[in-house]
């Protein structure tokens, strides 16, 4: 049975793992789970998972969430603020998945690095923004860092790292987002609203218009980068 933590549970990366997780409950003990500020749904993957600690990032939901999490009969240890993340990374799992948004998720993952077998990494920016750090300090303490993210899942799923030497490139795919079909000259007109209208997913406005402008590569490139330790 491996012990699991996952960090941004309320998200469509941590929906997907309480799914794989509720599926094989022989397979996995959930330690931790966090959200930032979704208490209803937090509360009702608590149920499903029954992990040892429940965290809330916003503070300022906490009556709530108690409450909440007192009307379900909940046994958890609860905890609010960001303090309380780094609290939840600081628990010794096998896996920890990473998927807060944006750089308030570096912090927890820089700690669970120390406390985890293996940190599975599905927000960008931590690496973004400080792969240069993260990196070194993942080989000091050996632990194993997995890619979720879908572009760089498929390329660790087939790099050899044996045979390194003869990759001469990497190709990140790309959608396009709500532009693909799009003149370049077009897009200088487009709206926020008509950025905003993803064909395929829902992933919050910022990495949606992320999408739609390609900036989003641009972060993936940096990401490949320290990922796999090839030239940008």
């Amino acid at each position: 049975m491996k012990s699991v933590s996952i960090f941004g549970v309320t998200g469509s990366v941590g929906q997907s793992a309480v799914n794989v997780i509720t599926k094989h409950p022989e397979k996995f003990s959930v330690k931790a789970i966090t959200a930032n500020n979704n208490v209803e749904e937090l509360v009702k993957i608590a149920t499903a998972l029954k992990p040892e600690l429940i965290v809330l990032a916003n503070p300022e939901r906490y009556a709530e969430f108690r409450d909440a999490v007192r009307s379900h009969d909940l046994q958890s240890e609860i905890a609010v603020g960001e303090g309380a993340l780094i609290d939840a990374a600081k628990i010794h799992v096998d896996v920890s998945l990473h998927a807060i948004v944006g750089m308030r998720g570096l912090m927890p993952l820089w700690h669970a690095i120390e406390h985890s077998k293996a940190v599975a990494i599905a927000n960008k920016e931590p690496l973004v923004a400080a792969g240069h750090l993260v990196m070194p300090k993942l080989q000091k303490h050996g632990t194993t860092l997995l890619p979720v993210d879908s572009e760089h899942n498929a390329i660790f799923q087939v790099f050899d790292e044996d045979n390194k030497a003869s990759i001469r490139n990497i190709i990140l795919p790309a959608s396009g987002g709500p532009f693909r079909d799009v003149l370049y000259a077009d897009m200088m007109a487009a709206t926020k609203d008509e950025a905003l209208k993803h064909p395929n997913w829902s992933m919050g406005p910022k990495i949606t218009i992320d999408s739609a402008t390609m900036m989003n590569k641009a972060l993936e490139v940096i990401e490949a980068h320290y990922l796999f330790n090839m030239p940008a």
